[in-house]
């Protein structure tokens, strides 16, 4: 494979090439080793182009696996306790009434205020199990960078990049992140509602950088010939 298109968000490219150039160069080389050829074996069934062969995205992850792995970066999983109180950013100080209604996790609406601090009444937490295996996982880490490889639905590309990168760097597990992602012509050739790259830069570039973001390399790629 090769590398087709490069988007700097956040000024990532510079960044990473100034302080992290043996793993970007490493990232590089995995992208070049990949033989994408060899994951196109998926008949679509789909009305759309029935009979088509197309790329599996789920052979090509394994081949970027095996790649990463062999080059020690490191599958990276942080574990989510949701037992305990979430505070949210202070949007509102009043506090919600006695016999407030409980709704979904996480919001406590009531007259439409969004209250500072996120719970459970207590008439909930009497019936509610709270899962202790719940974790967040980055694709590959190593020396401080997180690489996340996406041939799947746009909304993981945003989550990749706009949440998920920033929460691990709030944890200390990177400082800046890699997104791999396919070009508009590669992801025509595998199933429908896999996202691309120039899709998501248009966003990116409209959305503009938060002072929450991580410096984030978007790397477009496709087949080699």
């Amino acid at each position: 494979m090769i590398i087709a298109g490069m988007y700097s968000f956040n000024n990532g490219q510079e960044i990473i090439g100034n302080n992290y150039a043996h793993e970007l160069q490493e990232v590089k080389e995995v992208i070049n080793l990949i033989d994408s050829e060899s994951c196109r074996i998926k008949i679509s069934k789909e009305k759309t182009m029935p009979g088509k062969l197309l790329y599996q995205p789920a052979k090509l992850n394994k081949l970027f696996q095996k790649a990463f792995t062999e080059r020690q970066w490191q599958k990276y999983r942080i574990a989510c306790d949701y037992s305990n109180p979430i505070r949210l950013a202070n949007r509102y100080s009043e506090e919600p009434s006695t016999g407030a209604v409980p709704l979904r996790p996480l919001f406590k609406i009531q007259l439409g205020l969004l209250y500072s601090q996120a719970y459970y009444t207590p008439e909930y937490q009497t019936r509610t199990r709270f899962s202790k295996s719940a974790f967040r996982e980055m694709d590959f880490i190593k020396n401080e960078v997180g690489v996340e490889v996406q041939f799947g639905k746009y909304a993981f590309m945003v989550y990749n990049v706009c949440a998920k990168m920033t929460i691990f760097r709030n944890l200390h597990a990177i400082n800046v992140g890699i997104e791999i992602v396919p070009v508009k012509e590669f992801a025509e050739q595998m199933s429908t509602g896999v996202s691309y790259f120039e899709q998501f830069v248009w966003d990116l570039e409209h959305r503009g950088v938060a002072n929450i973001d991580i410096p984030v390399p978007i790397l477009g790629v496709t087949k080699s010939s």
